[in-house]
């Protein structure tokens, strides 16, 4: 009799614990700040497991996904909270440093099993841009976040911009473009002139930008 009242409290114990890790039904209400995400939720800074804590539909992926268990140990892991339109790559330490945030569909199942958005972000950035009344052009991103005088083909160009606390746009060869709002904290993936997603990190003094080498992460 024991053992069946044990297990039934172990159950009870599982769903409450489930019941107290909300799901964020509808994020057009949710703002994001630049250089700090969502506080408490998905923050720069905090750890996979706080996440976690915070929101039950966090879930990781990794590039060896498909293959055996043995060969996916170890490897660079990506979380995902589908009810943010969040992807944060998972660094070594177990925290996150950068997060994603995409305003479109977006599927990656090719080269990593399971990492889709089918729910993007629909909230604000700070007081600046709201995207619950569609699409957002590079023009709507400049007006609130300063104007871009420089664009570049090759990202390194971009290293001596960025160390002067000036942002810059980054043109691909295959059309596609990122403005670097270093100094803010912020980046823009543009695509036909519209906002597809935008990148949160922790704001850094210019001149950390270049390094001990005098190079950059960028």
């Amino acid at each position: 009799m024991s053992r069946y009242f044990f297990l039934l409290i172990l159950v009870v114990a599982i769903f409450l614990g489930c019941k107290r890790q909300p799901v964020i039904g509808d994020n057009s209400k949710v703002v994001v700040q630049p250089g700090r995400g969502i506080a408490d939720i998905c923050e720069v800074g905090m750890t996979l497991k706080q996440m976690q804590k915070a929101t039950r539909d966090v879930t990781t992926h990794g590039v060896r996904d498909r293959e055996w268990f043995w060969k996916r140990w170890n490897v660079s892991r990506h979380s995902l909270i589908q009810s943010l339109g969040a992807i944060a790559p998972i660094e070594t330490d177990g925290k996150i440093e950068t997060i994603c945030f995409n305003v479109v569909k977006f599927d990656s199942e090719v080269t990593m099993k399971g990492l889709s958005i089918t729910n993007p972000f629909r909230g604000k950035i700070s007081d600046k841009l709201s995207f619950d009344r569609g699409p957002i052009n590079r023009g709507e991103v400049e007006s609130q976040f300063g104007r871009v005088d420089h664009v570049v083909t090759n990202l390194w160009d971009g290293v001596p911009i960025a160390i002067r606390g000036e942002p810059f746009l980054f043109q691909a060869s295959d059309g596609s473009a990122r403005i670097y709002y270093r100094h803010k904290g912020i980046d823009f993936e543009i695509e036909s002139n519209i906002v597809t997603s935008f990148w949160i990190y922790a704001v850094r003094k210019p001149e950390a930008a270049r390094g001990e080498s005098g190079s950059s992460d960028l």
